[in-house]
């Protein structure tokens, strides 16, 4: 079982919360899907838009994966929710295979389509990097 980086208290929530931004409905339900036997809470909006504005609402979050293609187009949001998200890990799906790292800072970039298994690994591994970093 994956649970959140930080030791649970009565108000926090015992698994770890992953967002996925993704404009196409498809590989949000794949991504969903494929992370729902890891007991996480996962989240999924179609855009950075609708992703920032529920962290504003919300707080944060324990990894975000987002598509390349949403980050590449959105400057001024990408800015937005890497504020909002602070240092949470962030997993870039990216569609061309050639996704320019430039502004997303550490984060991980694999090429779709990516395989469940592979996904999950991924999500396993940055959420376990992160509790050793806390």
């Amino acid at each position: 079982m994956l649970t959140l980086p930080h030791v649970p208290t009565d108000h926090a929530p015992s698994r770890a919360t992953v967002l996925v931004i993704d404009p196409e409905s498809l590989y949000r339900w794949f991504v969903t899907e494929s992370l729902g036997g890891c007991e996480l809470d996962v989240t999924a909006f179609p855009s950075i838009e609708d992703a920032e504005a529920y962290l504003r609402d919300c707080g944060t979050v324990d990894l975000v994966i987002a598509d390349g293609e949403l980050l590449l187009g959105s400057g001024k949001s990408l800015r937005q929710l890497r504020e909002r998200a602070g240092a949470t890990p962030l997993l870039v799906l990216d569609t061309d295979g050639d996704l320019s790292r430039q502004g997303l800072g550490d984060a991980t970039v694999v090429a779709k389509p990516v395989d469940s298994t592979v996904l999950v690994s991924l999500v396993t591994r940055a959420l376990r990097l992160d509790a050793r970093a806390s």
